[in-house]
């Protein structure tokens, strides 16, 4: 009787694989196999989650352009989450991914990593830490890797992070140290060197130096390799140049975002023609080319989404050159087409209810200011500005009420004897009509 000696060798074989690839074995087959199964399954799939989770993000964030955007588009909450517990699913999952790929497939052997996927997994757990907005096991992980692995290939990336997680901790000095520090000994490729310029610019702008801030968003701006990140910048630098005083530099910014056109969110685009409105000189523009470029910009079927805004900005224009009837009509259809932006829509109301006030058309202009203070922010100086003036309206439309109370009596006892008879049957028959309504 033969015996099949074949069926003994496949489990013999499958046995001598797993102790090839054991994460305690420092082999060839060993470190190619853990570093493969570490990057094309786990770490795959934990990308795809942060990069899930990081579009959700840019979903829900709104800026407020009508203040100094900040560099990094991502909202923070006042209250910071200190604890190790996510908040966010995808993020969670990411965060999951890489602490697996760490936990099963390190192959830390005689004081060295041999998985060369490693620090690659250190960096997506901490950044699945960052977006979740827990920046101090955040800046553990991030840590961990330059301590780590100070060779790795992702050793610039692995700084700017950490940096980028100390300025959300509100360490802004030591982030501008160490990035200058990093920049002087390194020289990183493009996309690198404009993220840490950028960096280095919202910190000097957390810290009130906005000339600095100013230099790095230019070269940030000359070394992005990404078009949203360069409409961002430029149009930061025209804030800051508006904001100085700087009109003819912030009109050239503003400008250069317009000229990127569909290359960038348009966005950036709109809100620039919006800020080149406000800059737009009374005394010596060219009032014609004005109104004729902003009615061709509201015709364009592209700049729906924002026809509040430029709408907005025609009425202003008509405003202060003196034609209130038609700034009323743009600041209305403004209110119209308005969806989510509260300042615009206080705004609005604001303009409409100075242009009563100057009119002395007292009680409509108080109608507007109540309606503009429900959309502003009850913490600005703005806010306390027009409840201030609203309060005085009150004195105002009283005494305003009694005038015209007055007026009224005064008109009907000068009228001759069958006017003034005239007069009260009217206003009987009037009375009586009204008690029958009530009864019917």
């Amino acid at each position: 009787m033969k015996t099949n000696r074949f069926k003994y060798y496949i489990p013999l074989g499958c046995l001598c694989i797993l102790v090839a690839c054991s994460t305690r074995k420092d082999t060839f087959l060993a470190r190619n196999s853990h570093a493969l199964s570490t990057q094309y399954n786990i770490l795959y799939n934990g990308q795809i989650a942060l990069d899930k989770g990081i579009k959700a993000i840019d979903a829900s964030n709104q800026d407020n352009f009508w203040e100094l955007l900040p560099v990094e588009p991502m909202n923070i909450d006042e209250d910071l989450v200190v604890a190790d517990t996510s908040k966010n699913v995808d993020f969670a999952k990411a965060e999951e991914k890489a602490t697996k790929a760490i936990q099963k497939h390190s192959m830390y052997i005689k004081g060295r990593e041999r998985n060369s996927q490693i620090d690659e997994a250190y960096i997506l757990l901490g950044k699945a830490r960052y977006y979740d907005k827990r920046f101090i096991p955040a800046l553990d992980a991030f840590n961990y890797v330059l301590y780590k692995y100070p060779n790795s290939s992702r050793i610039d990336e692995a700084k700017i992070w950490r940096e980028k997680t100390n300025m959300r901790l509100g360490n802004d000095v030591l982030a501008i140290k160490n990035i200058s520090k990093m920049l002087k000994e390194t020289h990183p490729k493009k996309q690198i060197m404009a993220d840490a310029n950028a960096l280095m610019a919202a910190s000097f702008l957390n810290l009130e130096e906005k000339d600095s801030a100013i230099v790095r968003l230019k070269k940030a701006v000359n070394f992005s390799t990404r078009n949203n990140e360069k409409a961002r910048y430029r149009f930061i630098i025209g804030q800051l140049y508006q904001e100085k005083g700087d009109n003819d530099q912030a009109r050239a910014y503003f400008e250069a975002v317009i000229k990127m056109n569909r290359k960038s969110d348009r966005k950036y685009m709109m809100h620039s023609q919006a800020l080149l409105a406000q800059l737009f000189d009374y005394q010596n523009g060219d009032k014609l080319a004005f109104d004729e470029k902003y009615h061709k910009l509201l015709e364009n079927r592209e700049n729906r989404p924002y026809l509040d805004i430029l709408n907005h900005q025609m009425a202003i224009f008509y405003d202060k050159t003196g034609k209130e009837d038609k700034a009323i009509e743009y600041y209305t259809t403004s209110l119209r087409k308005s969806q989510s932006d509260n300042y615009l829509t206080a705004s609005n109301y604001r303009n409409i209810g100075n242009i009563h006030f100057r009119n002395a058309r007292y009680l409509q202009a108080a109608t507007y200011y109540d309606s503009t203070l429900v959309k502003l922010n009850p913490k600005t100086r703005e806010f306390i500005h027009i409840e201030k003036r609203r309060k005085n309206l009150d004195e105002v439309i009283f005494y305003e009420a009694i005038a015209l109370r007055n007026d009224s009596i005064l008109r009907v006892v000068a009228l001759p004897e069958a006017e003034k008879i005239a007069y009260y049957e009217e206003q009987i028959q009037k009375f009586k009509k009204e008690d029958e309504a009530k009864k019917s």
